[in-house]
């Protein structure tokens, strides 16, 4: 697990903006440029926009396929070679698609198609170093300080705590994912967003966490937890012969997506009914997708 911590500027009028995205899984059939384009405008003309990558960026093989592939290559080298050459060819085609998010990056995660090189080291990792982002392995914390415009650095700040993670499981319905992470994730850890791939599912939803007064006046200070569950940009079901693992499972289609956060400050009453106020934070965590146009019915009846 990997813990770090990102500093960024938030003002009246300023909010912070986190993108969540993951499972492009290019260079299959399924893989949407257009949706990816439509992603890239948005970030791009999004002020105050950060980005959080949850894996499978390309189509490179899975952990199950490649201990069975390493196994025959272990003792030659030549053709090891031959094969981490060809991942970096196609693996430089992803960095043009992801270059608008170089420097803009919280991090990047693994996910289950991911290439490990003969050094040692993976896809993943050489997308970090290209892209000037933090590795953060399967799952990490990051201590989001918003440092408020116009305050002296160390000052006036919140610490907003997301825990991100590629993730796991093979549900075929948006519950299973919602109870992976109810189930797996919420009784044992603690933070003020929670954010999962993988399942290509776009789901989003809030609960409460109560927290006794161990000072003060006894009672109990309510917490507010958020969850992401991202979608990716590989449609399972594409025309044409060349079916999907998605199409043969029978898997339900789902729609392409990804994540965003936005955090703005705002004044809010410390106790309600009365009239003593402070600056906090207004949190909106949705999923978002390409754009959908009606299509002109041409046709009779």
């Amino acid at each position: 697990m990997i813990h770090h911590e990102k500093r960024v500027q938030i003002g009246w009028g300023k909010p912070v903006n986190l993108f969540f995205f993951g499972d492009l899984q290019w260079g299959t059939p399924g893989f949407s440029k257009e949706a990816w384009e439509e992603f890239k405008a948005e970030f791009k003309s999004t002020p105050n926009a950060w980005a959080l990558g949850l894996g499978d960026y390309g189509d490179f093989v899975r952990p199950s396929m490649r201990a069975k592939l390493g196994s025959p290559l272990a003792h030659d080298d030549s053709t090891r070679e031959q094969l981490d050459g060809m991942v970096r060819h196609e693996h430089d085609k992803i960095l043009d698609l992801m270059g608008f998010l170089e420097g803009r990056l919280i991090g990047l995660h693994d996910g289950h198609h991911n290439w490990v090189f003969a050094d040692g080291t993976n896809a993943t990792q050489r997308f970090c170093t290209a892209l000037r982002a933090p590795y953060l392995g399967w799952m990490a914390y990051t201590r989001l300080i918003l440092h408020v415009i116009g305050h002296s650095k160390g000052t006036n700040g919140y610490a907003y705590m997301v825990l991100s993670m590629h993730g796991t499981g093979n549900g075929r319905h948006i519950s299973s994912d919602v109870n992976w992470l109810m189930n797996n994730v919420y009784p044992n850890w603690d933070a003020d967003l929670m954010v999962k791939g993988h399942s290509c599912k776009a789901i989003s939803w809030f609960t409460e966490r109560n927290y006794p007064r161990h000072r003060g006046t006894p009672g109990v200070d309510k917490k507010i937890i958020r969850f992401l569950n991202v979608g990716g940009f590989h449609g399972g079901y594409t025309d044409g012969w060349n079916a999907s693992y998605v199409e043969r499972a029978g898997f339900a289609p789902q729609p392409i997506s990804w994540g965003v956060a936005r955090i703005r400050l705002t004044n809010a009453k410390a106790v309600i009914g009365t009239k003593k106020s402070c600056i906090g934070l207004d949190v909106e965590a949705v999923s978002r997708g390409p754009g959908a146009f009606a299509k002109l019915y041409e046709g009779g009846r």
